[in-house]
């Protein structure tokens, strides 16, 4: 079994590598009614705000992508229900 050092480290490996894109899928599938409930969209979006302090990133790349798919998850949300 790996230590908690070893699946930290490969966690932030996979956030730098993809961490825009998983907040905007975790942002979009937070925004939308049902999919919410199954999905755990605000403690991803918060984990990558911690990765990316951590790393010295910039929080503007993080916000953009945040509110991007937390709004492109809306529009789905309201197309479909119209």
């Amino acid at each position: 079994m790996p230590s908690a050092d070893e699946i930290v480290s490969k966690f932030e490996q996979f956030y730098l590598n993809f961490g825009s894109e998983i907040l905007f899928i975790a942002a979009m599938l937070e925004a939308l009614v049902i999919l919410n409930l199954f999905a755990p969209g605000q403690l991803t979006i918060v984990l990558g705000i911690v990765f990316a302090r951590s790393n010295d990133t910039s929080l503007f790349p993080v916000i953009g992508a945040v509110a991007l798919g937390a709004v492109t998850g809306y529009i789905i949300d309201y197309n479909c229900e119209n």
